[in-house]
């Protein structure tokens, strides 16, 4: 009997678990979700119905059957059609791909509100050797306004930061796109500049 009263609760948890799931990675990332992850939600959503309601009807066969399934349908929904756009997001493997083409990494890397790591291991070998902690540098917002770059500094901005640095530019900067970053000059988002020397140290 206690089982069959908290079927109704494990039901509404269990119907709102994917799509919720969708919805929170659509409102927090840059990510499409593809169109039949919403369709397989409604049928897993059919199926956790169907249990709760042979439950509630004495029927425990059926549950022990079908939850399982609707358990391992949303597992496999969301490892194939949630984190691989995800991963794309989160790596900034088309971030190094760009700086791979220009054969040199700038004086300065700034990457905005975003971790390193996966630059710098997407970097080719040549770039990697260059990638001191001093070279490419995570910033947050309000650095652009409190610190000072070298002439050349480039900033990587993430798709989902575009609209935190709008008010950053007198007018629409020009950028270089990278995937989902899009890659400024420095000065075009308003940072202060300082020189660099002939030799590359900064005065």
């Amino acid at each position: 009997m206690k089982i069959t009263n908290t079927a109704p609760t494990i039901t509404r948890l269990a119907l709102a678990l994917l799509p919720l799931a969708l919805a929170a990675v659509s409102l927090a990332l840059p990510v499409t979700v593809p169109a039949w992850t919403w369709v397989c939600a409604a049928i897993v959503a059919a199926g956790w119905l169907w249990a709760g309601w042979a439950w509630t009807r004495g029927d425990e066969t059926t549950p022990l059957v079908v939850a399982p399934l609707a358990g391992a349908a949303i597992v496999a929904v969301l490892l194939a059609g949630v984190m691989p756009r995800v991963g794309e997001v989160m790596s900034a493997r088309d971030l190094a791909a760009a700086l791979n083409r220009g054969g040199r990494l700038p004086p300065e890397l700034w990457v905005l509100r975003q971790r390193l790591g996966s630059v710098v291991f997407y970097l080719a070998p040549p770039l990697r050797a260059e990638a001191t902690p001093q070279r490419i540098v995570q910033v947050q917002l309000s650095d652009l306004r409190r610190r000072a770059a070298p002439v050349g500094t480039m900033i990587a901005v993430a798709a989902q930061d575009l609209a935190k640095v709008a008010p950053f530019q007198g007018r629409p900067a020009p950028y270089v796109e990278a995937g989902h970053y899009r890659l400024y000059r420095a000065e075009h988002l308003g940072v202060p500049l300082r020189p660099v020397q002939d030799d590359g140290f900064v005065r």
